[in-house]
């Protein structure tokens, strides 16, 4: 995931931050823990160049709007295998931020959608909670008719406040 930062001033952004190349503490250097990310030179004022790098997308990607739902399936054809395990909590955690990113960025420049996108992230995370619950539940799928889910999963509140979104973003970005 790239580093977005909110904002809507970038002179502002200018003007409040700094950047520094880093690098990897050693194991040894007593002032960091083994692996801490560190600056590895002079702090300089950020450029033209590092504001347009960090400047998030002018609305909220769609794939991050519909990714909430994905996991579900995600997890009920997982391999049996701790890997699997810690690789689709990694996802969701990712995903969590993602979408905590968004509404701070819909706040921050586009407060008319911030309310009806924070409605939402809660009917998906809702609906998609119970359905990840359940799916952890079930033993991972193991046989290729197996993969054939059947029935989708409902979704009707997610889908309610999605198009409530969309439509808040076509009226006001």
């Amino acid at each position: 995931m790239p580093l977005y930062i909110a904002f809507g001033d970038p002179s502002a952004l200018r003007a409040r931050c700094e950047i520094a190349a880093v690098r990897t503490a050693r194991p040894g250097e007593a002032a960091y823990e083994p692996g801490a990310i560190i600056p590895a030179g002079q702090w300089r004022p950020m450029s033209e160049a590092d504001v347009k790098a960090v400047t998030a997308p002018r609305r909220p990607l769609d794939s991050t709007i519909v990714e909430i739902v994905r996991p579900t399936l995600r997890i009920r054809r997982r391999p049996a295998s701790p890997d699997a395990r810690r690789e689709l909590t990694d996802e969701a955690s990712s995903l969590l931020a993602r979408m905590t990113f968004h509404h701070a960025w819909l706040q921050t420049e586009a407060s008319k959608v911030a309310e009806p996108y924070a409605a939402l992230v809660a009917a998906a995370r809702s609906e998609a909670g119970v359905h990840m619950s359940e799916a952890w539940q079930q033993a991972p799928i193991d046989t290729d008719s197996g993969m054939n889910l059947g029935t989708a999963y409902p979704r009707d509140r997610s889908n309610s406040a999605r198009a409530t979104c969309i439509e808040a973003m076509r009226q006001n970005l």
